[in-house]
């Protein structure tokens, strides 16, 4: 079973998010993920540890937990849990795990959060 490293970005507000890298292909793909995710956990349900070993050969692919969920902080307030301080998770992430340039792959609630993300021009802040 594959069991990657688990690390942790710190977001703008001093929130720590857990967060995974799993492959070496030449694309990364950010995992933005639902309500509730547990990036250790994820590995041991083995329909999931296929799949995403499966999409580890061909791609860089980098999981986290929201901030809230999973092994990331807990202690937010309610108004950073909306869309604009999650596109900023996203972006603590990519920068705590390097990468300048990343496909973005969001899993139900995620969805939106990604939309948000990528809405914001090249180099400025997710749009407020």
């Amino acid at each position: 079973m594959l069991r990657p490293e688990v690390r942790y970005a710190r977001a703008d507000d001093g929130v720590s998010i857990a967060y995974s890298v799993v492959g070496e292909g030449p694309v990364t793909t950010v995992v933005v993920s639902p309500l509730i995710s547990q990036v250790e956990l994820a590995w041991e349900e083995p329909a999931l540890e296929h799949f995403w070993s499966r999409f580890a050969a061909c791609a860089r692919v980098v999981m986290f937990d929201r901030r809230g969920a999973g092994l990331s902080d807990r202690s937010s307030p309610p108004e950073r849990l909306g869309l604009a301080a999650l596109a900023l998770d996203i972006q603590a992430v990519l920068d705590a795990s390097d990468t300048r340039q990343a496909v973005l792959f969001g899993i139900t609630f995620g969805c939106p959060a990604a939309i948000h993300y990528a809405g914001a021009d090249a180099g400025d802040a997710p749009p407020g």
